[in-house]
């Protein structure tokens, strides 16, 4: 049950979006970069998701508020197919089709609050401690190519890619147990969910890149079978390279690839901040405190609801 405090922190959110403001800016502290050992803890849940999925969850990880919307919006009975009119960002919107990992990532808020921060202020360490992880799990044999899954290691990075490219599965899987210790039966796969357009998103490995697909230049069909060294680069390929504004709203890459009109704000009041205890937004509460340190990863079922629609109840 959430706090009355939070629920009214909700409410004056939805508030301030309806008049065209923003809430006040948290002024954001200056924090040493994570440590390697740090972002492998955060990262250790998810690390092993396939690429699609993986390279939404970042920048959702970003509009942390948004997320929590987008839960309470399939909890009330949303159609996934009506969310585009609720105006988030597009990779929260990529996520409504998979509930399980959206529900995750608003229990676990204040771990996604921390991992949004992280993508902004260090996405290259980020993406090398994923690359880290994974060979971790793929020295000790728990990083298998499956029915389910693509496992390709090239130039010095691995890719985790859909077997077919119209299911995307997410791993089910122990952290404390995948990176440390051999075991067959340590990994597991529940029910498929759908890969559409809404997975806009894929990793340019070998630059550290997050890139952004666009109507105009969607991802090409056989981008999934080539190794890195076949294809082409981000530009070459017409690929948005992800960026964040300095605004509170809905930044980052949209679905046409380009970025959504600024509003006054600041990064701190979307991703909230790292000081000890993170923060809920400076408006009538706050969330429960704690350090951001990686939960336990959701059920291996992403939750997906299909092409026809759906809710979570």
């Amino acid at each position: 049950m959430k706090s009355i405090p939070y629920l009214l922190s909700i409410v004056a959110f939805i508030v301030f979006q309806a008049q065209g403001q923003t809430p006040a800016a948290v002024a954001a502290p200056d924090t040493p970069p994570r440590s390697a050992e740090e972002l492998d803890q955060l990262l250790a849940p998810i690390a092993l998701y396939p690429d699609p999925l993986l390279a939404a969850i970042l920048p959702a990880a970003t509009a942390p508020l948004e997320i929590v919307l987008a839960d309470r919006y399939l909890m009330s009975g949303g159609d996934p197919n009506a969310a585009e009119q609720q105006g988030w960002d597009s990779s929260v919107l990529a996520l409504v089709w998979y509930p399980t990992i959206l529900q995750f990532m608003d229990n676990n808020l204040p771990w996604t609050m921390a991992l949004g921060e992280a993508f902004v202020t260090q996405p290259q360490d980020v993406m090398d401690s994923i690359q880290r992880l994974r060979a971790q799990a793929r020295a000790l044999g728990n990083l298998p190519t499956a029915p389910q899954q693509s496992v390709l290691y090239d130039n010095g990075a691995l890719e985790i890619l859909p077997a077919n490219p119209q299911v995307v599965y997410v791993p089910d899987y122990q952290p404390d147990l995948v990176y440390a210790t051999y075991n067959a039966s340590c990994v597991s796969f529940g029910a498929g969910g759908p890969v559409g357009p809404w997975l806009h998103w894929d990793f340019d490995w070998p630059g550290r890149h997050l890139m952004v697909w666009n109507h105009q230049h969607p991802r090409p069909a056989d981008w999934w079978c080539p190794r890195f060294g076949q294809r082409p680069t981000p530009a070459a390929a017409h690929a948005t390279v992800w960026q964040l504004n300095d605004r509170a709203g809905n930044e980052g890459s949209d679905a046409s690839g380009s970025m959504a009109p600024n509003r006054p704000g600041s990064l701190a009041t979307r991703v909230g901040r790292r000081s000890g205890d993170i923060h809920q937004y400076n408006h009538g509460g706050t969330r429960p405190t704690g350090s951001g340190a990686a939960p336990a990863a959701p059920s291996g079922h992403t939750g997906g609801v299909g092409a026809s629609g759906g809710s979570r109840r």
